[in-house]
């Protein structure tokens, strides 16, 4: 680690990538912070640490017990910094944009020979540069469309949260696999509270107004570079030959294109779109390359509808500073704050290894909202997707989660109740509990994890009712089994009748609940059900079943039958809802809203988007959305989706039934919803 802390004139020496990388390896010597003490810095397979690299900041992934961090180390002065940060965390206070996630700023953040240096961190999220992403996507222009309508979104909600980016680069902005986008660097930020003077960069010149200098900050600054990224990826998505410009380091537009727009092979290409509504944007961006800078410092749905309205707007870095503080629309915390390259997250080096400009895997939590001009969240579970939320993400998940519940649920509950009953009584009791709550359980459990608490209710009477139905049926038929095959002689009662009792009781359940779709899935579902009954079966019989005879006693209360319930029920819960899965005819994936990440299986000739409990899926809390505001037909070829309220395909608002293809993206009120067909996924 180098000794020397000051140059020549008494200027403070930065430290290299290289003492950085020293330095996290000792985490405990090296960070101020308790959490970032205990951790462990992420290693490559010559156990060297992980390293992206930038300009002016290192990266470093570090394991806590709190998850994943990114550790950005500054190589050199972060200019104000401290102020920056502070200003930016005291503005976002309650809700943060989808695309903007927390972090903290550490004025003493890591030692090195006896001095500390500032460090930002953040979590730690998977995701590609902007430009990789659109590379690997050019060729299907349905994902394009859906990427630049949630580009636009992005945009739109850092200005109503009067925050501006101040560099908005495919570097800066990355896709996670779920096609979302998050944003990073905002080093460059701008918001009211800010008292500062500007950075001292002003933007990657290939997405920058030929004019703007670093006096040009404030509120709409991102205006332009939005419209242009925007431009970029529905010229893409009409014309995939466009891809001949991209160059690596850009998003169709270099700087030559934008300082002579006249000339520019691109513009030409771009304002000769086969799309219509493309090329009058080419155009008219193509003309404010020409223009003054003053006329796109303009908020950026009017810059992108054309209109010279609302000029004295910040045009400079003075004129925002002057600005008083506005009622505050706000964030949990700060941002992301990284230099960022082309190169996706497995190109990650070790510090020993030659230079290189990298991308580490990182950052945001979600990206935009949705609709052409929705409200601001205010609900940090439409911020931050809830860790419930992600046990229901499919039915596969959901029911291995809902049928352990069952599972404990009524093992509870008839241990409570049990004095109440006499004999075989409290066994009956047992089993109906498990088909009242696997029942219930199997079919509300993704409405549950998604607080649809009205159709969690509906749902869970549907399904505990036919469970506990089914559970009434097998009993008599188990009691039959047990009778008859069981031994005569006061012998053990054979394991392989505990396994017959479960499979009865489980291929009913089975049963049940498939029959509330089909005939075909209620029959695999009792073969889903034997299977899952027959491994709870083995579990509960090797574990807590205690026999006297034909008599089954069970300790209803004790951690050993409530462990070897759960696993019977889980199994029953996973099977069959593996099973569902399986039979989809569509799945409905939210890829952004309240509720991202959830995927619900759909089965029939229809499915029924909206508020009601009794839609397919239920989008809650959304003023937005009606009662029954779409439905996606699927007994017609290629399907159809018939919007009742507003709805957009892949960007486009729909006017009648409209037919679908493979990934179609519709946006519904604050959600975008991926639709795949069976073949497809």
């Amino acid at each position: 680690m180098r000794g020397d802390s000051q140059s020549p004139d008494g200027t403070r020496v930065w430290p290299t990538g290289t003492d950085y990388s020293r330095a996290v390896q000792s985490p405990v010597a090296s960070f101020s912070d308790a959490e970032l003490a205990a951790g462990k810095v992420g290693t490559n397979a010559l156990g060297m640490p992980l390293v992206a690299s930038g300009q002016n900041a290192v990266v470093f992934l570090l394991e806590t017990e709190l998850g994943q961090r990114a550790i950005r180390c500054f190589l050199a002065p972060p200019h104000e910094g401290a102020v920056r940060y502070e200003a930016l965390e005291a503005h976002l206070v309650d809700t943060a944009p989808r695309a903007l996630t927390a972090a903290r700023y550490l004025k003493e953040g890591i030692s090195l020979s006896g001095q500390t240096w500032p460090v930002v961190v953040m979590p730690w999220v998977e995701g590609s540069p902007l430009n990789i992403a659109v590379e690997d996507m050019v060729g299907d222009g349905a994902r394009l469309r859906a990427l630049a309508v949630q580009w636009t979104e992005v945009v739109r909600s850092l200005q109503r949260a009067r925050v501006a980016h101040g560099d908005l680069q495919h570097g800066n902005v990355l896709v996670k696999p779920n096609d979302s986008i998050a944003l990073v660097d905002l080093d460059g930020v701008w918001v009211p509270e800010i008292r500062v003077g500007p950075p001292a960069e002003f933007g990657h010149p290939n997405y920058q107004h030929p004019q703007r200098s670093t006096q040009h900050w404030g509120q709409y600054v991102d205006s332009f570079p939005g419209a242009l990224i925007e431009l970029a990826l529905t010229a893409l998505a009409a014309d995939e030959s466009l891809d001949r410009f991209l160059h690596g380091e850009n998003l169709l537009f270099m700087r030559s294109d934008l300082e002579r727009p006249d000339d520019s092979e691109v513009w030409q290409a771009v304002c000769a779109s086969p799309d219509p509504d493309v090329a009058v944007m080419a155009a008219h961006l193509r003309r404010c390359c020409a223009g003054p800078i003053a006329d796109v410092l303009l908020p950026f749905d009017q810059l992108r509808d054309g209109s010279a309205a609302d000029r004295t707007v910040h045009r400079s870095w003075k004129a925002a500073s002057a600005t008083p503080a506005q009622p505050q629309v706000s964030a949990t915390a700060g941002g992301n704050w990284w230099e960022q390259s082309e190169r996706p997250a497995s190109a990650l080096r070790s510090a020993s290894e030659p230079p290189a400009s990298l991308t580490p895997a990182t950052v945001a939590t979600a990206s935009p909202t949705a609709g052409p001009t929705p409200a601001p969240a205010t609900d940090a579970a439409a911020v931050h997707v809830s860790p419930l939320v992600r046990l229901g993400q499919n039915l596969a998940a959901a029911g291995l989660v809902g049928g352990v519940l069952a599972g404990v649920l009524a093992a509870l509950v008839t241990g409570v109740v049990e004095s109440a009953f006499h004999g075989s009584a409290g066994t009956a009791a047992f089993v109906f509990m498990i088909g009242l709550f696997v029942g219930g359980l199997l079919l509300s459990m993704q409405a549950f994890v998604g607080r649809n608490w009205s159709a969690a209710a509906r749902r869970f009477a549907i399904g505990g009712g036919l469970g506990a139905a089914a559970a009434l049926v097998a009993m008599p038929l188990a009691d039959v089994a047990v009778r008859g095959l069981g031994p005569k002689d006061g012998r053990e009662m054979p394991l392989g009748l505990d396994i017959l009792m479960f499979v009865v009781v489980a291929t009913l359940l089975g049963l049940a609940v498939g029959s509330i779709r089909s005939v075909k899935t209620a029959i695999g579902g009792m073969l889903a059900g034997a299977a899952g009954g027959a491994v709870g079966g083995l579990v509960f019989g090797a574990t807590a079943a205690q026999w006297e005879g034909t008599m089954l006693h069970v300790r209803f209360l004790s951690a050993g039958t409530m462990l070897a319930v759960a696993v019977a029920t889980g199994s029953i819960g996973w099977a069959v809802g593996m099973l569902v899965r399986m039979r989809r005819t569509a799945s409905l994936t939210i890829i952004e809203g309240a509720n991202s990440g959830m995927e619900i299986a759909v089965e029939g000739s229809r499915a029924v988007i909206g508020a009601s409990a009794g839609c397919d899926l239920v989008l809650r809390d959304d003023a937005k959305v009606q009662a029954q505001h779409a439905i996606v037909w699927l007994d017609v070829s290629p399907p159809e989706v018939e919007p009742i309220g507003t709805v957009l395909r892949n960007g486009a608002e729909l006017s009648g039934r409209t037919a679908l293809g493979p990934g179609d993206v519709v946006m519904i009120g604050g959600s975008f919803i991926r639709i795949e067909f069976k073949e497809d996924v």
